[in-house]
């Protein structure tokens, strides 16, 4: 047996629903999901096929699947589905990746989308229509979708044409067939009479030509249709829209396998409920070879008419001689989905006639007179049977035929007699029950007559093989005799709602009873537990509640479970307790308290498995799973007639238990292993299966694939790897355990249905936006827990809601105790008489002293008490005691109860009520220590419930439970008073306060209070946690703390790590203490003190920067500052370090390393690093590396300039830095020789120095220009300065001089032809490779490599030329970013040089020149160039 899947069943009574692909995958709809099927017929031991769920594809129910029609697989939807929904939208799927690529939403809001096709013609197109008669043509390489108006018609289906693009079919409500012309608006062509109900199918002919006429040769193009009725007309759709022949359905089952054929098998119409309507046929129609049509019959077969045979009887339109043959007869109820796929034959011919042929001009290919070769074609059906069938269409062959599921699978059992045979229930009203012996098919047998709601529980009869038990939703119970296909028979009814649990067992009955013989069923619904004789199913069902004696005791019962030996049966209750009572009478012996919650499942472990000589040891096993997550394994052996007897109903032996956690939901259903004892199998609200070893405590394996909660399990009798699982994914799988790569279920990610989201998708033109749709090493947590023995201590309440009940009470009522005067009530009420009364008891007691009677008789009042002897006295409390106990007032009881000396007796009862107090606590010596010692440790756990943990801590310490008190504490994240008991009652070498401390401080860490939890962590030597915690604070100093104490641990790497990161964060804020602080701190960073003192400099010359000096600048004014130093001689003054070559490329890798980065800045502190950086690695270069950083470093400051556009001139700041006494002094960097190997970077710096003062000079033209020319203050005042001035503004340029000097210098170096062609080359190869991509995505071949196979965007029509241009482009990209590093863009560079010219021709004509005549002439040369 191999592993399977039983899937979905697909949704009914629509033609299209279901597809399939050239390579022979199928897709159908199932509810709003989306199911794909990939059967590998190679494989003779896999019956079903490879199944994949795309969950929620839609909002609402799936109503349409269409695979790609492309052929290629360089076509970009090659491997693809659309499908189409009740939610208005089309989308498209990859079967790759099973995620949308494409969707669209233009049909009309809230409207179904009835029908939907693929083009074959053209595999971009894909059409649809909707209800209110809008069809909607979806272009897919474009993306955009137009919109027709049917008119008043109701599509019902719709079907492309597969020879021409602009014609589609469609059938109708009223029973027309269309033909719409998608070229002409949406045009209707013919409207096809002949039906006259509902068209639920079309087919067009796989041949362009009348295949009928093939002599004639006649491009009719022919059209199949199906309605619901018993005819296929065939129409000369692509020709005058006549029907050419009408082919009437068998009127009787073509099947003859039994004589009773006919009466087994149902008309669709018979049993149709919902979409199909009652009463009426339902004619599906398919056209997957030219000579051959198939359609589905009035009975659920398939047939196919033979054309050959219908050209031979052309006499009579209306034929009625036989023209069908039988195909599968494998659908016992109605087939209402065909699907087919070819694999060879006259497709190839097709496409050789119709893609190499011409078209004439109705866009027809022409067609030879060539004979249409047979194919290979294989035939998938879907019916109502829910059976999906896959056949060979020439032989008739079944290949495949799958049971499909309608519903959750509720249940599933195995057979104990027959283990071939396994039964399982769900949602759609069906049982299934599966062969497993048939290993060439799947031989399922589906039960359903007399089934009105869901399967919910089944069991088989221990010893009748083929009788079967199920109960229903709607609390019913039956009993199936498998052999037959005779109706069940069902029990008499007595349950009103889901019946959960069924199970076989022995008869039971009451004490002097008369003895029943055989075997009863019992079912457990409704909260009851039933007895049925299943002999006699009239006989009213046997309650069990009044058999269940259980004192104080009225919860209702949630499941059973007889043990395999029929001696004791288990009750599980909503509470979460379990009863273990013994057979016949059912007296309870013992009662577990494992959980909390309602318990959902109880199973007994076999008498004997597959690997047991004799008797399992694990044979007293008993698995309680419960609406909590855990499990808990019992050993009840001391429960049994070996050990105890049943009567003796106060022993109460100690059971051992073992508890079982990893899931991650509640555990709904478990099932013990046949083949090996100790191993079970959970399943889960977490949509997981899990495989224990008991025994050993251990998790074996974890089934994931279930997309939604799992609700049964059996181990599969057949081989002890395999597990069956039923899911509410309406899924059966089948699976082994070997083949599961995890022990555990993994954390799933919820998602609401309504917040899945699509991928980001360019939408289609008119859509709107669409939301989109779309499971370590841990140890088990198992623990031996023995029941307390009532000999030893004191017997506790366990369950949750009672402790609640008896503690919570109290706090949420706040009663107060009523404050009396006496403590004796009762009596003092009864003294509070008249006198005639006291009078009379005065005669009584005279009476009395002469009889010796005692004066309690029924004749004395209650207080006489007080005057009689010992017994007198105590009736007399007892009546006081039960009167304070019945109000409430304890504390008066317990006073009493201590004067008499019933100490031991009051301090239990008060023990299990949880109404403990200090001062009854204070009365437990006076009876003895041990005593004293439970009542404290019972107090404690009293105060917990309470809140009080430091008191209920103190009470344990009084037991010198030090240990205990420290943990509760440390649980209730009370960890001060933790550690002083620590500190104060342990050892000095005992390792529980470190431990304390740790769990303290990652406690502050949960909270975010990193620095506490830091403190916690270093003082108990967990160093690297510590560090780790600490550099989620990104501040500097923290980071610093962080690099320190990673370095203190010996993690050297991490603190490299961590100091360099602290060194960046004080770099961003500007604290350079701290950066100092931290590369002295680690001595390999120590160079690093050349990138502080760089960003040091530059911070502040930023800060001190004077932009009223920019002009004389510029004019190299030679009353600038004289104390201005170049801004690298600078920056070395200042650094005072002398490095060896060693050194310098020490620092030089680590700055490339860990402080470069191509990302371009976007805040001012980030330009000024990125600036360190370079202008560091500039200080410790030479040569062509040391100019190439200083490109970089102003290359930076311009692209932040493009980014921000409002930010300061920090390009022409820099530049200014760099040469502060003018830009063309001596020794200036922008005076380097442009030859050899500089040549590159020396333009580079000319073209930054030029966009810089372009830059500046563009906007602050005119008034304000003129304005800072006149006056160098910053207010516009004249100064000495400007004064002395006067001489550099009155030279040949005038007061633009500076301006246009560095114009006519840098020129060539910004308008050069190597920077406009890179530039070009950039947008180029941007362009290109956009084009080539979409290019190749529309391809239809491939030819070679793959991209030779791209259309060009170009000029050019040899693919593999443009692919070589195009790395030609991206070298020469290269060669000039390795040459000159960077340059501004010539193109805005170019525009604001005019823009400077014109205003300063404007202002004085003559200062300019012939540059402007220059620039023109230069840009001119550059551009005709390039």
């Amino acid at each position: 047996m191999n592993e399977e899947t039983l899937p979905p069943s697909p949704n009914w009574y629509l033609s299209n629903v279901l597809a399939c692909a050239a390579d022979g995958t199928i897709a159908y709809g199932s509810r709003s999901n989306i199911v794909i099927a990939r059967h590998l017929p190679g494989n003779s031991g896999i019956r079903t096929p490879q199944i994949s769920i795309i969950p929620n594809a839609h909002k609402e129910r799936v109503t349409v699947i269409a695979f790609s029609t492309s052929r290629e697989s360089s076509d970009t939807y090659w491997n693809c589905l659309a499908s189409a929904g009740d939610d208005s939208v089309i989308r498209v799927w990859s079967l790759e990746t099973l995620s949308p690529l494409l969707a669209h939403s233009s049909h009309v809001e809230g409207s179904k989308v009835c029908c939907m096709d693929w083009s074959k013609f053209d595999p971009s197109l894909v059409v649809s229509a909707d209800e209110p008669g809008r069809i909607v043509c979806w272009d897919l390489f474009s993306n955009t979708t137009q919109q027709y108006k049917f008119g008043k018609l109701v599509p019902t289906c719709l079907a492309c044409c597969p020879h021409r693009r602009d014609l589609i079919a469609m059938g109708t409500r009223s029973g027309l067939v269309c033909t719409v012309s998608l070229k002409d608006n949406g045009k209707m062509l013919h409207r096809l009479r002949g039906h006259d109900s509902e068209v639920v199918s079309l087919a067009w002919c796989p041949v362009s030509y009348n295949i009928l006429q093939p002599n004639e040769l006649q491009d009719d193009i022919l059209l199949a249709s199906g309605a619901k009725e018993k005819s296929v007309y065939i129409w000369r759709a692509g020709g005058d829209g006549h029907y050419e022949i009408v082919l009437n359905l068998p009127i009787v089952p073509l099947s003859q396998e039994t004589v009773s054929a006919q009466q087994h098998r149902s008309r669709l119409g018979a049993s149709v409920a919902g979409g199909g309507g009652y009463g009426v046929n339902w004619t599906c129609v398919s056209w997957p070879e030219p000579n051959t049509i198939l359609s589905s019959s009035l009975w659920g077969e398939l047939v196919a008419f033979n054309i050959q045979q219908v050209t031979s009887v052309r006499s009579n339109k209306q034929l009625t001689a036989k023209l069908w043959r039988l195909v599968h007869a494998c659908h016992s109820r109605g087939l209402f989905s065909i699907a087919y796929v070819t694999t060879q034959g006259y497709v190839n011919n097709r496409m050789n006639s119709e893609k190499n042929g011409a078209c004439n001009g109705n866009g027809l290919a022409e067609h030879d007179n060539t004979e249409c070769k047979a194919s290979s074609c294989v035939v998938w059906t879907a019916g109502q049977d829910r059976q999906l069938v896959a056949c060979n269409l020439e032989t008739g062959e079944v290949l495949v035929n799958v049971p499909t599921l309608g519903g959750f699978v509720y249940c599933v059992a195995a057979s104990p007699l027959d283990p071939n045979r396994i039964a399982f229930g769900g949602g759609d009203g069906t049982i299934r029950v599966w062969n497993l012996s048939n290993s060439t098919s799947l031989e399922v047998t589906s039960l359903w007559q007399k089934i009105k709601g869901k399967v919910m529980a089944l069991a088989w009869h221990p010893t009748k093989e083929k009788w079967l038990a199920y109960g229903t939703s709607e609390g019913r119970v039956g009993l199936y005799d498998v052999s037959c296909g005779k109706p069940p028979i069902l029990l008499r009814p007595f349950h009103h709602h889901s019946v959960y649990t069924l199970c076989w067992g022995p008869p039971v009955y009451k004490t002097g009873a008369a003895v029943a013989n055989g075997t009863f069923l019992y079912s457990c619904g409704d909260g009851e537990v039933v007895q049925y004789d299943s002999d006699n199913p009239d006989e009213e069902p046997l309650n069990l509640k009044d058999m269940m004696q259980i004192p104080n005791f009225n919860r209702k019962r949630s499941d059973i479970a007889w043990k395999p030996d029929c001696t004791l049966l288990a009750v599980g209750n909503e509470d979460g307790t379990v009863h273990i009572m013994s057979a016949p009478h059912l007296t309870l012996i013992h009662t577990l308290l494992g959980h909390k919650n309602l318990i959902q499942c109880l199973v007994w472990h076999p008498e004997s498995t597959a690997t047991d000589t004799m008797y399992s040891p694990y044979r007293h096993w008993l698995a309680v799973s419960s609406n909590e997550t855990r499990i808990k394994v019992f050993d009840l052996s001391q429960l049994t007639k070996d050990n105890v007897e049943a009567e003796t109903d106060q022993l109460k032996p100690a059971l051992s238990c073992i508890t079982l956690t990893g899931h991650l939901g509640r555990v709904v259903s478990m099932c013990w292993s046949p083949h090996i004892g100790g191993q079970l199998v959970s399943v889960s609200y977490d949509h997981t299966a899990q495989v224990w070893n008991v025994p050993c405590q251990q998790p074996v394996a974890n089934f994931c694939l279930h997309s939604s909660l799992v609700y049964c399990c059996v181990w599969c009798p057949l081989d002890p790897d395999m597990i069956i699982t039923g899911s509410s994914d309406f899924t059966l799988r089948v699976w082994r355990i070997s083949n599961q790569t995890q022990a555990l279920p993994s954390e799933r990610k919820k998602h609401k249905k309504s917040e899945v989201k699509m991928p980001k998708m360019v939408l289609a033109a008119d859509t709107n936006s669409l939301p989109q749709p779309a499971g370590g090493d841990e140890k088990v947590n198992v623990s031996a827990v023995p029941t307390a023995d009532p000999d030893n201590a004191v017997e506790f309440a366990r369950s949750e809601k009672e402790l609640r009940q008896a503690s919570g009470i109290q706090i949420s009522k706040k009663k107060k105790f009523v404050s009396r005067k006496s403590f004796f009530p009762v009596s003092s009420q009864q003294q509070n008489q008249g006198k005639v009364q006291h009078l009379s008891n005065c005669y009584r007691l005279l009476a009395a002293l002469n009889t010796c009677d005692s004066v309690q008789n029924g004749d004395f009042p209650l207080y006489h008490g007080f005057f009689g002897n010992r017994d007198d006295m105590q009736r007399l409390l007892d009546a006081e005691v039960e009167h304070h106990n019945n109000g409430g007032n304890f504390e008066l009881a317990h006073h009493i109860e201590l004067w008499r000396g019933n100490v031991t007796e009051m301090l239990k009862e008060m023990a299990r009520r949880k109404q403990l107090s200090d001062l009854l606590v204070s009365f437990a010596p006076l009876a003895s220590q041990r005593l004293w010692m439970d009542m404290c440790k019972a107090y404690s756990d009293q105060l917990v419930l309470l809140g009080q943990y430091q008191k209920a801590a103190s009470y344990l310490l009084v037991c010198h439970k030090v240990n205990e008190a420290i943990e509760l504490l440390v649980n209730h994240k009370l960890f001060r008073e933790a550690l002083a008991i620590a500190h104060s009652r342990l050892g000095p070498d005992d390792p529980t306060p470190k431990r304390i401390v740790r769990d303290w401080g990652r406690h502050f860490a949960s909270e975010g209070n990193y620095e506490l939890a830091v403190e916690c962590l270093i003082s108990v030597g967990e160093l690297m946690e510590a560090a780790m915690l600490i550099r989620k604070r990104t501040d500097e100093s923290s980071l610093k703390l962080a690099a320190m104490i990673a370095d203190k641990a010996g993690a050297q790497e991490l603190a490299s790590m961590l100091a360099i990161q602290s060194i960046k964060q004080s770099l961003l804020v500007e604290n350079w203490d701290v950066a100092r602080e931290v590369a002295l701190e680690h001595a390999h960073l120590k160079h690093l003190s050349l990138l502080i003192t760089v960003h040091q400099t530059i911070v502040e010359l930023a800060v001190k920067n004077d932009c009223s000096l920019y002009l004389r600048w510029l004019d190299q004014c030679k009353h600038m500052p004289s104390e201005l130093t170049p801004l690298l001689e600078l920056i070395v003054l200042r650094w005072q370090t002398d490095v060896s070559k060693e050194e310098a490329e020490e620092i030089n890798v680590m700055l490339h390393k860990e402080f470069r980065t191509n990302e371009a800045p976007d805040t001012k502190q980030k330009l000024w690093l990125v600036v360190s950086v370079e202008l560091a690695l500039s200080c410790v270069s030479d040569g062509a590396k040391r100019l190439s950083h200083l490109v970089a470093a102003l290359s930076a400051c311009y692209q932040y300039r493009q980014l921000q556009p409002a930010a300061e001139y920090f390009l022409l700041q820099l530049c200014t830095w760099l040469s502060p006494q003018g830009p063309f002094v001596q020794k200036s960097i922008f005076c380097v020789e442009n030859n050899g190997e500089l040549r590159g970077v020396a333009k580079s710096l000319q073209a930054h120095l030029c966009a810089g003062v372009v830059e500046w000079a563009s906007e602050n033209l005119g008034d304000k220009l003129a304005s800072l020319s006149a006056s160098s203050g910053k207010n516009g005042t004249v100064t000495e300065e400007t004064d002395a001035c006067k001489d550099c503004q009155n030279k040949s340029f005038g007061q633009w001089h500076g301006v246009l000097e560095v114009l006519k210098i840098g020129k060539n170096a910004i308008l050069a032809k190597e920077n406009l062609q890179y530039f070009q080359d950039c947008v180029k190869i941007k362009k290109w490779e956009c084009e080539i991509a979409t290019a190749f995505a529309k391809s239809q071949k491939i030819v070679g490599d793959v991209a030779s196979a791209v259309e060009a965007g170009d000029d050019s029509d040899d693919k593999n030329s443009v692919l070589l241009r195009l790395e030609e482009l991206k070298q020469r990209k290269e060669a000039f970013e390795s040459d000159y590093i960077s340059s501004p863009n010539p193109f805005v560079t170019y525009c604001r040089i005019k823009n400077i010219l014109f205003h300063i021709k404007n202002e004085d004509p003559k200062s300019c020149g012939d540059l402007s005549e220059q620039i023109e002439a230069l840009w001119e040369s550059i551009t005709s160039h390039a």
